[in-house]
């Protein structure tokens, strides 16, 4: 028990004696082992712990002459001194700069919790946002997509120019997205300038092309 109010005092940074009070309340009424993540669930839903914003900015990016690519994204914590939740970056050898711009996103969606929170994701791709969203911003609800990944569907899987790029990924973005919204999720998106001074994506910037330095390192 010890422990475990441990990871949850951590998670939601509350008091111990306000943990213990929620905590008995539910075990009281529980006859078996439950576990962290299911206990997390039951006081996001009846204690209404359901105030923690996060900011998230994805990036990605291809260079022809080395045939490497990479991708990155950085999560911060904005109720607690807007500190750094998650980052993460890889890099792949012979892709596309929309490749790694999808991966980014999607890895950065499968990094956010499925509990109810407000997720603000910015990407400088244009492209990314707009196949999620009408006009490259809004916020997604219900699971219902506006942007073009509707349109595309309508039309067989097809654009003007032929088939759509990267489908399995959209596929699975699109999927992750409507998981969040069932858990609660709040998710905007927003699209930002690149290279504009903006911390949080200057630093998806240099995740991404970290990954694509250490990528030309092994095929050099």
């Amino acid at each position: 028990m010890d422990s475990m109010n441990t990871v949850l005092q951590n998670y939601f940074h509350l008091s111990s004696d306000y943990l213990n009070g929620c905590l008995n309340k539910i075990l009281e009424s529980i006859n078996f082992i439950i576990s962290v993540e299911s206990i997390v669930e039951i006081l996001y839903t009846h204690y209404k712990l359901d105030n923690i914003v996060f900011h998230a900015y994805t990036d990605g990016g291809y260079q022809p002459k080395i045939m490497c690519g990479g991708w990155g994204y950085v999560i911060y914590r904005m109720n607690e001194s807007n500190t750094i939740y998650l980052q993460d970056n890889a890099g792949k050898y012979r892709t596309t700069n929309q490749e790694m711009e999808i991966t980014g996103m999607l890895k950065c969606l499968e990094s956010i919790p499925n509990v109810p929170c407000l997720v603000v994701i910015h990407s400088d791709s244009k492209y990314v946002l707009n196949t999620i969203v009408k006009d490259a911003e809004g916020e997604i609800r219900d699971g219902r997509i506006t942007g073009w990944y509707s349109g595309w569907k309508n039309k067989g899987w097809k654009t003007v120019t032929g088939p759509v790029a990267h489908l399995a990924l959209w596929h699975t973005i699109i999927h992750r997205i409507q998981e969040l919204n069932r858990s609660g999720a709040r998710l905007q998106f927003k699209w930002i300038k690149g290279h504009s001074n903006n911390i949080g994506n200057d630093y998806a910037d240099k995740l991404a092309t970290q990954a694509i330095q250490e990528c030309s390192q092994v095929y050099k």
